[in-house]
């Protein structure tokens, strides 16, 4: 359903490097290095569901933060983790948000599909 709907899709590699910039440039606010140092231990010992909650966290900071377009590409990292269609709900709720807040009608549209979509899939939201 994904590629059918969504036209933007996650760039983990841009973001991997985007996030080791910014930890060896040091300086980083301490809300976000207490988000990167979870995400580093979530990535060494603990389960895909850890990663998703985690990178969830950090999408979340990046959008209060005014920078969507990075909160969109940690969302999409993370919804390809999200195995539950409820999870995948909220994400996508999320970016339609950003849609919303941005006044991008066409991005607000898809991922309103896409939640209905996967609500008709059977989704529990």
């Amino acid at each position: 359903i994904m590629s059918k709907i969504r036209s933007i899709q996650a760039n983990p590699t841009q973001e991997e490097e985007l996030r080791k910039a910014e930890v060896e440039k040091g300086d980083l606010p301490s809300a976000l290095s207490a988000l990167y140092t979870r995400l580093s231990e979530a990535e060494q010992n603990f389960s895909d569901i850890d990663i998703r909650d985690t990178l969830i966290e950090i999408g979340d900071y990046f959008q209060a933060e005014g920078n969507f377009d990075r909160a969109i590409n940690i969302y999409l990292i993370a919804y390809d983790k999200a195995g539950a269609s409820d999870i995948k709900i909220d994400i996508t709720l999320k970016i339609a948000l950003i849609g919303f807040k941005t006044k991008n009608l066409d991005m607000l549209k898809k991922e309103i599909e896409q939640a209905t979509a996967l609500f008709e899939e059977g989704g529990d939201w």
